[in-house]
């Protein structure tokens, strides 16, 4: 399964990229990743933007709380031991971490330079 964001909206392919189909053309997005368990972490943009999570392949999508004005994420990592800390990085190349899954968030640094 693949999980594409592009200027109409987010596709999703089951056969390894030989079709697609559109799953939101209210959203795109500008990162992601997935984890051993099959979760996947994006942030999307357009209608609702921000960071979110999924347990079914981009079905549903739960909120992390975080939103950015005028950026977006451009890299996401989770820690391979505690799915619940989470660091990112954004165009403007600031950096955010939660610890407890998106409940609360830290930038950590500021156009490159730590806080």
């Amino acid at each position: 399964m693949i999980l594409a964001g592009v200027d109409d909206g987010l596709y999703l392919s089951t056969d390894g990229g030989q079709s697609w189909t559109v799953t939101n053309q209210r959203q795109s997005m500008t990162s992601g990743t997935s984890i051993p368990t099959g979760e996947l972490f994006v942030y999307l943009i357009g209608e609702n933007a921000g960071l979110y999570q999924s347990d079914d392949f981009g079905q549903t999508w739960m909120p992390l709380n975080l939103q950015l004005e005028n950026d977006a994420i451009t890299y996401i990592a989770v820690h391979p031991l505690k799915n619940s800390t989470i660091t990112v990085g954004s165009f403007r190349e600031d950096l955010y971490q939660t610890i407890d899954g998106g409940k609360s968030w830290i930038k950590i640094a500021e156009a490159g330079q730590p806080e």
